[in-house]
């Protein structure tokens, strides 16, 4: 996570990723397999004394294919998810060029129903419906360190060993939640459901 410092109350940043994973071999069996991944997070807040507020938006896309025996056969599936998370940070302690602080962010996303398209030949032959659409919603409470290189750059570090979240998500067929206090090692954020980079 980046942040730029407009001037003595305003800052942008933000995240951006980008990924691929795959798996193929000489058949191009079902076990043959590839998605890429982007995601896109910028980020704007107001810093007043010890505090700053302000939101993100979230903006990420994947693209999985499976293939069916041949370079030519297979299925292919995009996803568009997107959602803003509001956000309060108060810093609570500094020495130097680094600060200490805690923020809290709630995320309201949503991913529109995704299709999968079939290809034989390169042709496409069907294409159909997911029935995917979803809603995400998500509250975290989490410790994080601020480095300053100068008065108008400075790089926000994560801290997700201590973290209070809450996770819900919604689709036409399932209804979930989870809620937990404690340590981690693995961020648990949008990843979880839309294989999104973390929102800072």
């Amino acid at each position: 996570a980046f942040a730029i410092t407009a001037n003595a109350q305003w800052n942008i940043g933000g995240q951006i990723g980008l990924g691929h994973n795959g798996t193929q071999d000489d058949n191009y069996t079902p076990a043959s397999r590839n998605t890429a991944t982007f995601a896109f997070s910028p980020k704007i807040g107001y810093q007043f004394d010890n505090w700053q507020v302000g939101a993100t938006l979230v903006l990420g896309f994947d693209k999985s294919r499976v293939y069916f025996g041949a370079k030519d056969n297979y299925s292919m599936t995009t996803n568009l998810q997107y959602g803003i998370a509001p956000y309060a940070r108060y810093t609570f302690g500094s020495w130097n060029k680094w600060s200490l602080f805690v923020e809290g962010q709630f995320v309201f996303g949503m991913s529109p129903e995704s299709t999968t398209h079939t290809y034989a030949n390169g042709k496409e032959v069907t294409s159909t419906p997911n029935n995917d659409e979803a809603t995400f919603i998500n509250f975290s409470v989490v410790p994080g360190m601020n480095l300053k290189f100068s008065d108008h750059f400075s790089m926000d570090f994560y801290l997700n060993i201590a973290k209070l979240n809450f996770n819900m998500l919604s689709t036409k067929a399932i209804n979930s939640h989870d809620c937990y206090i404690g340590g981690s090692f693995n961020q648990q954020s949008l990843n979880d459901y839309f294989n999104l980079f973390g929102v800072g």
